[in-house]
């Protein structure tokens, strides 16, 4: 009986605790003017979306350590990490809400090696919107392709035609 008195006194006691964002860092990294995206396995939560190569930040993790650290688990290489691109947050059917954040990948260490991804490739910057990728990185595209988004070293206009030279 006291069971049903308590809850009928605290009426909020089975909502679930506000959800915290995932923190995501993801990497733009560039060679004679294409920029390296991956697409999800199959198997994978949101399989076979494409994505920018990056991840989740552990706790206590910084974004730049983040990437770095992903970087090296996905593509077996070691990244410099530069500035901040572009940040978003994003709330997928699920429930599940992340804090993106986009940053450029000026130089690393090492070949590029697939160890985590159905493919990986180097697409020129205007055909971005051709490929099916996640819905938190729709912006980023948009404002990749309008030009808004500047990479350090490239041309104004964006990444298209920026011949910038291999990493």
């Amino acid at each position: 009986m006291s069971r049903a008195v308590d809850q009928k006194a605290s009426p909020n006691r089975c909502r679930p605790a506000p959800q915290e964002d995932l923190r995501v860092a993801a990497g733009l990294l560039t060679s004679e003017g294409k920029v390296l995206i991956c697409q999800r396995r199959g198997g994978d939560r949101h399989g076979l979306k494409w994505e920018f190569p990056g991840g989740k930040a552990l706790a206590g993790e910084d974004t730049a350590a983040c990437l770095r650290r992903e970087l090296g688990e996905e593509l077996g290489i070691d990244a410099d990490v530069g500035c901040v691109l572009w940040r978003t947050r994003h709330r997928y059917p699920d429930g599940t809400r992340v804090s993106l954040t986009f940053l450029h990948v000026p130089h690393f260490r090492g070949e590029i090696r697939n160890l985590a991804f159905e493919r990986v490739l180097w697409a020129k910057p205007e055909t971005l919107g051709s490929y099916d990728f996640l819905a938190g990185d729709a912006g980023f595209i948009r404002a990749i392709s309008r030009g808004r988004v500047r990479v350090p070293g490239a041309p104004v206009g964006g990444l298209a035609g920026a011949g910038l030279t291999p990493p």
